[in-house]
Protein backbone atom coordinates (compact mmCIF):
# COMPACT_ATOMS: atom_id res chain seq x y z
CA UNK A 1 0.00 0.00 0.00
CA UNK A 2 1.47 3.36 -0.97
CA UNK A 3 1.51 6.09 1.62
CA UNK A 4 0.12 9.44 0.50
CA UNK A 5 2.45 12.37 1.13
CA UNK A 6 0.91 15.01 3.39
CA UNK A 7 1.21 18.62 2.27
CA UNK A 8 1.57 21.43 4.79
CA UNK A 9 -0.76 23.98 3.24
CA UNK A 10 -0.37 26.33 6.22
CA UNK A 11 3.28 26.81 5.36
CA UNK A 12 2.48 27.40 1.68
CA UNK A 13 -0.27 29.91 2.51
CA UNK A 14 2.02 31.80 4.88
CA UNK A 15 4.78 31.96 2.26
CA UNK A 16 2.43 33.22 -0.47
CA UNK A 17 0.84 35.82 1.80
CA UNK A 18 4.26 36.99 2.92
CA UNK A 19 5.35 37.60 -0.66
CA UNK A 20 2.08 39.25 -1.75
CA UNK A 21 1.88 41.51 1.30
CA UNK A 22 5.61 42.27 1.31
CA UNK A 23 5.96 41.24 4.97
CA UNK A 24 8.34 38.89 6.74
CA UNK A 25 7.49 35.23 7.17
CA UNK A 26 7.40 35.69 10.96
CA UNK A 27 4.93 38.61 10.80
CA UNK A 28 2.72 36.71 8.39
CA UNK A 29 2.91 33.56 10.53
CA UNK A 30 1.82 35.51 13.63
CA UNK A 31 -1.12 37.04 11.74
CA UNK A 32 -2.10 33.61 10.35
CA UNK A 33 -1.94 32.01 13.81
CA UNK A 34 -4.00 34.86 15.28
CA UNK A 35 -6.63 34.38 12.56
CA UNK A 36 -6.88 30.63 13.21
CA UNK A 37 -7.11 31.14 17.00
CA UNK A 38 -9.81 33.79 16.50
CA UNK A 39 -11.84 31.48 14.25
CA UNK A 40 -11.61 28.67 16.83
CA UNK A 41 -12.60 31.03 19.67
CA UNK A 42 -15.66 32.26 17.79
CA UNK A 43 -16.64 28.72 16.81
CA UNK A 44 -16.58 27.69 20.47
CA UNK A 45 -18.47 30.82 21.53
CA UNK A 46 -21.00 31.36 18.72
CA UNK A 47 -21.23 27.96 16.97
CA UNK A 48 -21.28 29.54 13.46
CA UNK A 49 -18.78 31.58 11.48
CA UNK A 50 -19.64 33.00 8.06
CA UNK A 51 -16.85 34.18 5.79
CA UNK A 52 -18.35 35.99 2.81
CA UNK A 53 -17.29 34.47 -0.50
CA UNK A 54 -15.78 31.42 1.22
CA UNK A 55 -18.33 29.58 3.32
CA UNK A 56 -19.88 28.86 6.67
CA UNK A 57 -18.26 26.88 9.50
CA UNK A 58 -20.51 25.38 12.14
CA UNK A 59 -20.46 22.88 14.99
CA UNK A 60 -22.33 19.64 14.51
CA UNK A 61 -23.19 16.99 17.09
CA UNK A 62 -22.53 13.34 16.29
CA UNK A 63 -24.50 10.76 18.23
CA UNK A 64 -22.95 7.73 19.88
CA UNK A 65 -22.86 4.71 17.58
CA UNK A 66 -21.87 1.06 17.51
CA UNK A 67 -19.41 -0.18 14.94
CA UNK A 68 -17.53 -3.36 14.12
CA UNK A 69 -13.84 -3.64 13.30
CA UNK A 70 -13.74 -5.15 9.78
CA UNK A 71 -10.87 -7.57 10.46
CA UNK A 72 -11.31 -8.64 14.08
CA UNK A 73 -15.13 -8.39 14.04
CA UNK A 74 -14.90 -6.86 17.52
CA UNK A 75 -17.74 -4.45 18.31
CA UNK A 76 -17.06 -1.16 20.00
CA UNK A 77 -18.79 2.13 20.77
CA UNK A 78 -17.86 5.49 19.33
CA UNK A 79 -18.89 8.12 21.91
CA UNK A 80 -20.97 11.15 20.99
CA UNK A 81 -18.90 14.19 20.06
CA UNK A 82 -18.90 17.56 18.37
CA UNK A 83 -17.28 18.18 15.02
CA UNK A 84 -16.80 21.19 12.76
CA UNK A 85 -18.38 21.18 9.33
CA UNK A 86 -18.10 23.60 6.45
CA UNK A 87 -20.57 24.52 3.77
CA UNK A 88 -18.68 26.28 1.00
CA UNK A 89 -19.93 29.33 -0.86
CA UNK A 90 -21.45 28.87 -4.31
CA UNK A 91 -18.62 31.07 -5.59
CA UNK A 92 -16.21 28.17 -4.98
CA UNK A 93 -18.22 25.60 -6.97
Amino acid sequence: MTEKKKTNYSKKIIQELSVKQNTSINETKKAYQYLIKTIITYLIKDNIIRITGFGKFFKSKRNQKQTTHPITKKRYTIPKRQTVQCKFSKLLN
